[in-house]
């Protein structure tokens, strides 16, 4: 009635016609002829525009008055006719069936799962909470079970949140949780333009407003990372993610029950999966009721394996009696014809769905009629050729559709299990919206219904009718509408749904809308990197690739855009192989040889990167050799990627133990980011200061060492930068420690330690307690020391951080020195050494050989010790160690004592000293002189002895080394019992 300006005439007859060809052999028609066709004419001549006229034989077909409602008009006289006819006019189309209907039946069969989940909802208050999976094959009636718990528990005052996993969930990851997050926040009644400002202010009132963008991209909003977020790593932050969304959740059921719904899990694709693991393995102790449903298929149903608060509820086939008892009352009946029960029962197999949508077959074939209120076959059901599965039927049931609302059934399902109005006029595209409002109602009774009640919003509550109809719709059919939607998204974006980049990149790429599908994609993956959606960017990234190569395209900037940003997000993830493969696919699109600064600056990008993931994998030599590749580009001297990748060359220098190459690439990429001030220049400049931090304090510089510290410091505090803010702390620590200001050093120890708990770095965390196990072994608080570095290793060995491993392995060591486990000492080195040559890091290597020296003296082997002790000094005046250099020639002063040479342990002992003093190193002078009090001890001068003694205690007493006072008050009984009275 919409399609034509003015309302049309239709005349219906039907009966028995002659089919032919008519016409010459020029123009031939095929065409049906005969009096009924006749008479159809002249209903429809006699018919008021906007009527429809029935011959009398067809407005008593029995399939027609089960859907038709005619009233019979005055016999008239019809040209052609000898006798009256009775036209009937058409009043409306009557349903068989409503959905409400369907809806108002009593769950059937599924008595024990309802009592069961009533039993959890009458427990929950008690701060227990539950989970129930509702699983079972597809149409055996798991949504309608959980829409009658959620009306359960909504009747005792729970909130319900409900969430739908799409068929299509890759390209929307978090799908599922969008409406849930929504919902709690309240966000629906928020005009657009508020709602991330009202999604942070919701976070707020439970103290988690510092990760809201985090959560924020689920909900379909976007915000600016807070500093906690930026700083951190990839790994953390999906863990971060599900401890926020579980306090939320948390928090908001504290102060009202909750119910969770997610339906559909069987389609979450791995991100939301990931995400809803770890949802439940820690889930609050409040009263939460998390509801899934998913079908029996890859195991999903298992995959949470056994746990306490876990119910895994089988939704079995229905009982023979059930499924009889289900269909009596679809019908409103007490008795079926026996065949017909006999027939569902063995042809379902007890599924619910099969059940209702096959009697509503039976019916609307007219096999099955009610005549005087008694349900009657019309013929046998052997002769009537009946859909077998539940898919057959589904596909039955939407054929008998009349076509407009057939054609607009199948628009909705390549849509989406969820649509806008404006989204499903779009994609039906032959009937305007009022007349698509018109025909909904025909779609209700095989599920498709209003998500609002303004029915702005459309829901397919069986996900399997969409399944079915989507399948049965021709390739060449989904293409167009899926360009329709495409047209539609580009052009109306925000407008349309907040949501629609990723669902424009979806229906660009099925629609083969190839130009639209890289645009889309490569926007949508640039979005979910910049929200840390690391999974969708991935998934993203790799469809510009296959649109691409689809569309036999050559889009070399897009190209070059997805291999390099795969290379990036593949390189968070740790994937590195694959990482390398895409940075040399982006590589080979650029010119070998560069002729402008901006081709430079993109290779210069890849050798940074490249260099990059093979430094994670400690390929050095392979990272030395891009980032020489890169250094070598033209004009890259005069650009910030040149800063960069003398950063990364000071870095790769560092770990080889290179200090003076080090020193210099690190000046160097300072100098050069100095010509820019950006972010990324003041965070090189900050990290550069950091690295020469601690290369001046190797070399015992230790004023320089702590004003660069300071300055890197308030460089990552202006730049908000919590991450490199936790690190400058840490090395701000060593180096007081390293001059003796053991209480900065405290300060900077725990400050540090605050920061990495409070962005959650477990890695930082660490380092911290590592450093604070320094000063607990300097202050003789062994036993505080030993835990601190056991809680270092821990987090090292689960985070893969090889040399974190060795260093910890290694200060153990010499805790075990200290307390005289020297066969424990000897294992930990070894230990330490080998996954130090493992990796080809030489950076603590001269302190371990000085402890290798030790535990031979201390074993009575002081020619080994020697040996040790040389190579020691070697590699630390190679690394322009000078800390090291002085604390090594006081071992070879012990040395020498023992092999009772005194000159040599004169001089070591000597040079010793005039280190530490020159590097500034308090602890190391206190040492030095308690070494000199034994050597004047040993050569037969008490006096001088007891003075350097007396020095030795006193730097030890200002230090607070509490253990090393002890180590001078027991030399000195020791002396008094062998030589008479000696004090301090």
């Amino acid at each position: 009635q919409d399609t034509f300006e003015a309302p049309p005439r239709i005349g219906i007859n039907s009966g028995f016609v002659f089919a032919g060809d008519v016409g010459s052999a020029e123009r031939r028609e095929y065409t049906v002829m005969g009096d009924e066709v006749n008479l159809a004419y002249r209903l429809m001549s006699g018919c008021r525009p906007g009527e429809i006229w029935l011959g009398p034989h067809t407005a008593q077909h029995p399939t027609i008055t089960r859907r038709v409602s005619c009233a019979a008009l005055p016999p008239q006289k019809f040209k052609g006719k000898h006798d009256l006819i009775t036209p009937f006019a058409v009043r409306e189309l009557q349903p068989l069936f409503s959905e409400a209907e369907t809806e108002e039946l009593p769950l059937i069969g599924r008595e024990v799962e309802l009592q069961q989940a009533l039993t959890v909802l009458q427990e929950l208050p008690e701060n227990h909470p539950r989970i129930i999976v509702l699983h079972g094959a597809a149409g055996a009636g798991k949504s309608r079970l959980a829409r009658e718990i959620t009306t359960l528990a909504r009747e005792k005052g729970f909130r319900i949140h409900q969430g739908t996993a799409p068929s299509y969930g890759a390209h929307l990851p978090y799908a599922a949780w969008r409406n849930p997050l929504r919902s709690l926040a309240e966000l629906d009644s928020v005009p657009p333009s508020q709602q991330s400002q009202a999604f942070q202010a919701y976070l707020a009132r439970y103290n988690l407003a510092a990760w809201a963008s985090l959560l924020a991209p689920l909900a379909g909003l976007d915000l600016p990372p807070s500093p906690e977020v930026a700083s951190l790593s990839p790994e953390v932050r999906e863990r971060q993610r599900q401890a926020v969304l579980r306090s939320l959740w948390g928090q908001a059921a504290r102060q009202q029950p909750r119910l969770l719904l997610l339906e559909n899990a069987h389609w979450m694709p791995p991100a939301s999966l990931e995400l809803l693991d770890g949802f439940i393995r820690e889930m609050p102790n409040v009263p939460l009721l998390l509801l899934i449903t998913c079908r029996d298929e890859g195991g999903i149903q298992e995959h949470w394996g056994a746990r306490p608060e876990l119910i895994l509820s089988a939704l079995e086939p229905l009982s023979r009696k059930a499924t009889i008892q289900l269909a009596r009352r679809l019908a409103h009946t007490s008795q079926l014809p026996r065949a017909v029960e006999r027939w569902l029962v063995k042809r379902g197999g007890g599924i619910p769905l099969f059940t209702i949508e096959a009697l509503r077959t039976l019916i609307a074939s007219g096999v099955l009629s009610e005549q005087d209120g008694e349900w009657q076959l019309t013929q046998p059901l052997e002769d009537t050729p009946l859909p077998d599965t539940i898919y057959d039927i589904l596909q039955s049931r939407i054929d008998q559709l009349e076509p407009p609302s057939r054609h607009l059934m199948r628009a909705a399902t390549v849509v989406g299990e969820t649509m806008t109005m404006p989204m499903l006029v779009t994609g039906y595209g032959e009937e305007t919206r009022p007349a698509v409002k018109r025909r909904l109602p025909d779609l209700v009774p095989l599920g498709l219904v209003c998500g609002d009640p303004a029915c702005e919003t459309l829901v397919f509550r069986q996900p399997l009718v969409r399944e079915v109809a989507y399948r049965g719709l021709p390739y060449r059919i989904r293409r167009l509408i899926h360009r329709r939607l495409v047209e539609f998204l580009d052009s109306q974006r925000e407008q349309a749904t907040s949501n629609w980049l990723p669902l424009l990149a979806h229906h660009a790429l099925e629609g083969q809308t190839w130009e639209v599908a890289i645009r889309a994609n490569l926007a949508l993956g640039q979005h979910a990197l910049h929200n840390y959606l690391t999974t969708q960017a991935v998934q993203a990234f790799q469809n510009v690739l296959q649109a691409a190569d689809a569309g036999q395209l050559p889009a070399h900037s897009a190209r070059f855009e997805a291999h390099h940003l795969l290379g990036e997000t593949l390189t968070i993830l740790g994937q590195y192989e694959k990482a390398l493969e895409h940075l040399g696919a982006a590589r080979k699109l650029l010119p070998s040889a560069p002729t402008t600064q901006d081709e430079s600056k993109q290779l210069a990008d890849i050798e940074y990167h490249s260099a990059s993931v093979l430094e994670s994998q400690g390929h050095y030599p392979e990272a030395f050799a891009a980032v020489n590749r890169g250094l070598a580009l033209p004009g890259v001297e005069d650009t910030l990627e040149g800063a960069r990748l003398y950063l990364m060359g000071a870095g790769l220098y560092h770990r080889l133990g290179q200090a003076t190459s080090s020193e210099s690439y690190a000046n160097k990429s300072i100098k050069l980011s100095t010509l820019f001030s950006t972010n990324e220049s003041h965070k090189i400049q900050a990290r550069a200061l950091y690295l020469l931090a601690f290369l001046a304090s190797q070399r015992g510089e230790a004023q320089e060492a702590l004003q660069l510290g300071q300055q890197s410091l308030q460089m990552y505090k202006t730049l908000a930068d919590l991450l490199g803010e936790m690190d400058a702390h840490n090395q701000l620590s060593l180096i007081n420690l390293a001059v003796g200001n053991w209480p900065a050093a405290v300060v900077h120890g725990k400050q540090a330690l605050s920061i990495a708990q409070r962005i959650r770095h477990t890695a930082g965390e660490a380092k911290a307690a590592a450093n604070l196990g320094e000063i607990y072994r300097y202050q003789g608080r062994w036993q505080e020391a030993r835990h601190s570095y056991t809680l270092a290793l821990k987090i090292a060995s689960e985070q893969g951080i090889t040399y974190g491993v060795a260093l910890m392995k290694h200060n153990l060591a010499i805790l075990s020195l200290e307390e005289g486990q020297l066969d424990d000492a000897q294992r930990q080195l070894d230990e330490a050494e080998h996954l130090l040559h493992e990796i080809g890091s030489e950076t603590i290597l001269p302190e371990l050989y000085r402890h290798r020296g030790l535990l031979a003296l201390l074993q009575k082997q002081p020619e080994r010790a020697l040996e040790w002790a040389s190579r020691s000094l070697q590699k630390a005046a190679n690394q322009g160690a000078r800390q090291e250099v002085g604390r090594t020639q006081r071992l070879l002063a012990e040395i020498r004592l023992a092999l009772r040479q005194c000159r040599q342990a004169e001089d070591a002992l000597h040079r010793a000293a005039a280190t530490a003093q020159a590097t500034e190193d308090r602890y190391g002078v206190a040492q030095a002189l308690l070494t000199e009090a034994r050597f004047q001890h040993h050569c037969g001068t008490p006096g001088r002895a007891l003075a350097a003694l007396q020095q030795a205690s006193e730097q030890f007493e200002t230090l607070g080394a509490t253990k090393d006072i002890q180590v001078a008050q027991s030399l000195l009984e020791q002396w008094q019992m062998t030589g008479g009275d000696m004090k301090i």
